[in-house]
């Protein structure tokens, strides 16, 4: 007979040598969520818990172990910020949480930025130093008034959502234009990395031990013409990841390239140039993040943000996440494009609070717990109607429901937006009974003199342009009338006194849900004036559904 301590000292010797060698997540004490969340609609809106936007664009995703949350850093648009506009200030830095990465809350700007500054950014990003354990927020800076690019380092104290100070702009061997910042876990050291569009090729340098200068030790690959450059560790393959595109600012379908290396200062380490997509999913690549998941190692997480090709209103602009396993080569795989993936990632602890507000969320209503009815807020899109430049009344839309309990109604909320617009925008609520009532009502709705079936108007919010942002937000209508269980009500959404556009948030839904018995349905006015009192309005029912939930208590 053999030793028998033998295999028990292998398996101690396993044991420990699995240890060693572990992810740094593998060792956090979090509890496994019995299900993965999964990114559903992935080309649609994304809401924050508010039932705003998400607006923090080409930016990333982080895992901050203290705080225990996921951090989604971008630059913000919906204050109104045009690229090279010296009459639209650059709206800052905002910061998002998440347990899950599906249900996200807004910190909004977390630097404080000066909007009299000159100066716009691009390509937020963060990097935690374990050494002064503070957070450095980094940023590229563009002057409008004359060329002029550099790049900012901010730092915060106080944790991950800041207030973030200015700290240093490093003085670099070259220019930057897009940039990145990988942290080596083991050795504590940074890099920076970025490209001058046409002119330089790709530098990496080395960062000293604060990250707020750099040391001098540099290299760089000859690969012009590139930007939309991220840098990240793999703690499993023990090596970085490079992606990056063509030049094209703005674009909704540049390609997407990855490189790898061990030594970011060794230009001959890093491997040959491999595409994982042409049009990176319909945007221009973003992130690499690397997140615990539950099986205590790291999924790597791929974005890429969705430009509307130029628009002057970027706020638009969406984002394509999805999840990647990198093949047993090292290699990346090819992009999917999918609508949905399920997310291999730990579900974070939360509070009581924050599990009630998920909770309402998973159920499609904003976090109120007496919500009513709700469109919920997966698979929205941007809709933006122009008025008519003569009777100023197109562009109209409503959307009806069905009320489900006997209560006090309180509150009707909507999405919206608007851009260069310099009218109002009526939000009323009506009460009906059969649907007739509605659609023989389009002629109606201004003014109400011209023959129709008047409704009665139940609560009117008048939103001026001042008040609203150019990403979509939510709205709410107040008000407190007794309601009971199956009454009909609808919201109706004109644009007044203006010749330019407002937006809202609308999706698809099944088709039939436009008959007498439809427990919702919306529908667009449509028509021409033939005179100053000629109308020939009407409602057109569609299978559409704004964003929209109503309260009753």
């Amino acid at each position: 007979m053999g030793n028998s301590k033998g295999p028990l000292l292998l398996l101690l010797l396993l044991t420990l040598l699995h240890k060693l060698i572990a992810s740094p997540f593998q060792q956090q004490p979090f509890q496994v969520s019995p299900k993965l969340p999964v990114l559903r609609n992935n080309k649609a809106i994304r809401f924050d818990t508010d039932g705003s936007q998400l607006d923090a664009h080409d930016g990333k995703i982080y895992y901050a172990k203290e705080e225990q949350v996921y951090v989604l850093v971008g630059a913000a648009y919906s204050c109104g910020f045009v690229w090279n506009s010296r009459y639209r200030s650059w709206c800052g830095v905002t910061m998002y949480s998440s347990k899950d990465l599906i249900s996200w809350k807004s910190h909004g700007v977390v630097m404080e930025w000066q909007k009299e500054r000159p100066e716009h950014g691009f390509r937020p990003k963060m990097a935690y130093n374990e050494k002064t354990k503070k957070w450095l927020l980094f940023w590229n800076v563009h002057n409008i008034y004359y060329p002029q690019l550099g790049l900012e380092i901010w730092s915060s104290s106080t944790g991950v959502f800041g207030p973030y100070k200015f700290a240093s702009r490093p003085e670099l061997y070259s220019t930057p234009n897009d940039f990145s910042v990988g942290v080596h876990p083991h050795t504590g050291k940074a890099y920076l990395l970025y490209g001058y569009n046409l002119a330089d090729d790709l530098t990496i340098e080395e960062m000293d031990d604060e990250y707020l200068g750099v040391t001098g030790k540099r290299m760089s690959l000859p690969y012009k013409n590139q930007e939309g450059w991220d840098m990240q560790w793999r703690e499993d393959r023990g090596e970085f990841y490079i992606i990056y595109g063509i030049c094209c600012a703005y674009c909704n379908g540049t390609d997407t390239t990855f490189i790898r290396g061990t030594d970011p200062l060794d230009a001959k380490n890093w491997t040959t140039p491999q595409r994982i997509s042409m049009d990176s999913c319909g945007g221009q690549p973003s992130f690499l993040a690397s997140l615990p998941n539950i099986h205590g190692g790291e999924t790597l997480l791929y974005g890429s943000d969705l430009w509307d090709n130029g628009h002057p209103n970027e706020a638009k602009a969406l984002m394509y996440w999805e999840p990647l396993k990198i093949n047993e080569d090292g290699s990346l795989p090819n992009l999917t494009c999918k609508p949905d993936h399920e997310l291999d990632i730990l579900h974070l602890p939360s509070s009581a609070a924050e599990e009630e507000v998920q909770r309402k969320r998973e159920k499609g209503g904003p976090t109120d717990p007496n919500v009513d009815q709700s469109s919920g807020d997966e698979g929205f899109k941007w809709k933006c109607d122009t008025p008519n430049p003569l009777e100023m009344e197109s562009g109209q839309h409503l959307q009806t429901w069905t009320v489900g309990k006997d209560g006090i109604m309180t509150e009707v909320g909507f999405s919206a937006s608007r851009m260069h617009t310099d009218g109002q925008l009526n939000a009323d609520v009506f009460q009906f009974g059969p649907y007739d009532e509605v659609f023989d009502s389009a002629n109606w709705v201004n003014p109400p003199n011209l023959g129709g079936i008047v409704m009665p108007m139940i609560a009117r919010r008048v939103i001026m342009p001042d008040e609203m942002d150019w990403g979509i937000k939510n709205y709410k209508i107040d008000l407190r009338i007794p309601v009971k269980k199956g009454w009909r009500f609808l919201l109706m959404l004109g644009t007044y006194g203006s010749t330019n556009q407002f937006c809202f948030a609308i999706r698809d839904v099944e088709s039939g849900w436009r008959n007498e018995t439809s427990p919702r349905m919306h529908a667009y006015r449509y028509g021409t004036a033939g005179g100053t009192l000629k109308y020939d309005f009407k409602w057109v029912p569609d299978d559409k559904e704004l964003k929209f939930y109503s309260i009753v208590e």
